[in-house]
């Protein structure tokens, strides 16, 4: 006999009750929506806030202007030797002979003297026939100012452990020859370590002008942080970039590199231009009176060393592409 299949009963009417009408299933859907367009409005002033922000974000990066510098206009400082580690009496024998003999280093770039004075070592760099002194106001770029007041001692640090250094054995090689009666021949690393190394502070130290794959140390940062570079005489562009180090890494922001144009036309020579006074504390060195440029003729006995720039390493580095040329020096030997 077959089973009778269950029964349900009917759903209950509920007097009164009706299907939702369509206003209601329309104000429903109006009211889940309405996060959306909050949501959507703020995602869309969120992005337009990023893409602000990276446009006007101020980086170490971009064009800067560039002065050039009078033909006779030459840098100058004096080093009193024995704050940076020379014995009196050696200090003695090096400056009565430098003010008796000063040595030069010529190249077409710039022509380097080494000389004594009643203060000190005093060294002198001037453009050579070939060279032209340029300048470039850095801190323009709000990015490195503000680094390099955070930073002034760390950087400038390195800088004063070099020239100690390049101080102490410049004066030890001079004394041993001078009592030997001969003059020292090999100069030219001490014009990157010992010269350009003084005449700078702890920004110019860190960086370099690049000409194509040919790299250029600064050769004088003065009391406004204001960078010098002597460069070719027929550069018309170059680019400002962290000097690479060989055995330890850049410290100067990333990205860090400018475009600077060269201005065409030279400005005449001022009236009284003459040696442009290295501003660096007492420390590193001392005023000195005005300079006249040391004349690449005037060689004194053999100690002055003349260099053709015809090998391309004597004042600026060049690397092969996608390599950055041995440091260690200011600029290759």
């Amino acid at each position: 006999m077959e089973e009778p299949s269950p029964a349900f009963p009917d759903a209950p009417v509920i007097p009164g009750a009706s299907a939702p009408s369509y206003a209601a299933r329309l104000k429903r859907r109006r009211s889940s929506a309405g996060w959306i367009i909050p949501v959507l409005l703020g995602t869309v002033l969120l992005g337009a806030f990023g893409i602000y922000w990276k446009m006007t974000e101020v980086t170490a990066t971009g064009p800067l202007p560039c002065t050039v510098l009078p033909a006779d206009h030459a840098l100058q400082i004096t080093l009193d030797v024995t704050e940076h580690g020379v014995p009196a009496a050696t200090a003695r024998t090096v400056i009565e002979h430098l003010r008796e003999q000063p040595a030069s280093l010529v190249t077409d770039l710039m022509i380097t003297e080494f000389s004594g004075n009643g203060r000190g070592l005093q060294i002198t760099l001037s453009p050579g026939v070939n060279g032209r002194l340029v300048r470039v106001p850095i801190l323009k770029n709000r990015a490195v100012a503000d680094f390099y007041a955070d930073n002034l001692e760390a950087l400038d640090k390195v800088r004063r452990s070099e020239l100690d250094t390049a101080v102490q054995q410049f004066c030890e090689i001079w004394a041993n020859a001078t009592q030997a009666g001969m003059n020292p021949r090999e100069l030219s690393d001490f014009r990157n370590r010992l010269a350009l190394t003084a005449l700078v502070r702890g920004l110019g130290y860190h960086v370099n002008a690049v000409i194509g794959r040919r790299r250029y140390p600064c050769v004088h940062e003065d009391a406004d942080s204001r960078l010098h570079f002597m460069l070719p005489h027929d550069t018309s562009e170059f680019e400002i970039v962290a000097r690479p180090f060989e055995d330890r890494r850049p410290v100067l922001p990333e990205p860090f590199e400018f475009e600077v144009r060269v201005p065409a036309e030279e400005p005449e020579p001022a009236a009284d231009d003459g040696a442009d006074e290295a501003d660096t504390s007492p420390d590193d060195a001392e005023s000195v009176e005005e300079a006249t440029e040391a004349p690449a003729e005037e060689e004194q006995d053999g100690a002055t060393m003349s260099a053709a720039d015809d090998s391309g390493d004597d004042d600026g580095s060049m690397s092969p592409p996608g390599m950055s040329p041995p440091e260690g020096n200011r600029d290759p030997e």
